[in-house]
């Protein structure tokens, strides 16, 4: 019997609608600052991922297509806040406990996982 032979397009179009699995490395609240993670102060509130989204209060980016090479979760999300709505290309990429936030037209963030 014949082994099944995927076209080459197939397996890229699945990679690129796959979100990342949960209990990815990716998962979790994030923050610049442990205070943040707390809700303390006037410090930027965390970031918190999900395969299917990223939020933070006033905004979030759900998922459309995504995927993964090496550590880094290429992600093009539809992203809502501040009264507009945008296509928006994320890289998110975990490297030393760090998550590594890249957006366009902005300096990529270093967060760390909050606590629990």
């Amino acid at each position: 019997m014949r082994a099944m032979q995927w076209p080459l397009w197939a397996a890229g179009a699945w990679l690129s609608v796959s979100p990342a699995w949960s209990g990815e490395p990716f998962d979790g609240r994030w923050a610049a600052d442990p205070s943040a993670c707390l809700g303390e102060g006037r410090v930027a509130s965390p970031l918190t991922v999900t395969s299917h989204r990223l939020t933070w209060p006033g905004a979030a980016c759900m998922v459309g297509t995504s995927y993964r090479v090496g550590e880094a979760w290429h992600i093009g999300a539809r992203c809502f806040g501040e009264g507009m709505v945008s296509n928006v290309a994320i890289r998110l990429t975990v490297r030393g406990g760090r998550l590594i936030v890249d957006w366009p037209r902005a300096r990529a963030e270093q967060l760390q996982r909050c606590p629990g």
